[in-house]
């Protein structure tokens, strides 16, 4: 399904609120969900790759910006 590009029929459709299976955040979280159930247990990442992976991007700040907020 996934590698025919049918990400919609990934999403349970009883939810409440379905995500647009275009937005960044869907492909990536269903990117790390496909890593994580990778058949050779080798290639699975850690709990924290997940995590870092699963992590906003667009949110990280430089040390620049840390400067700045601490003053």
């Amino acid at each position: 399904m996934v590698a025919k590009g049918k990400t919609s029929g990934v999403v349970d459709p009883s939810m409440p609120e379905m995500p647009s299976s275009n937005s960044k955040e869907f492909k990536r979280v269903l990117l790390v969900a496909l890593r994580c159930v990778d058949p050779d247990e080798e290639q699975r990442p850690s709990m924290g790759h997940v995590i870092h992976m699963l992590e906003p991007r667009d949110l990280l700040l430089d040390s620049d910006d840390l400067i700045f907020l601490s003053s």
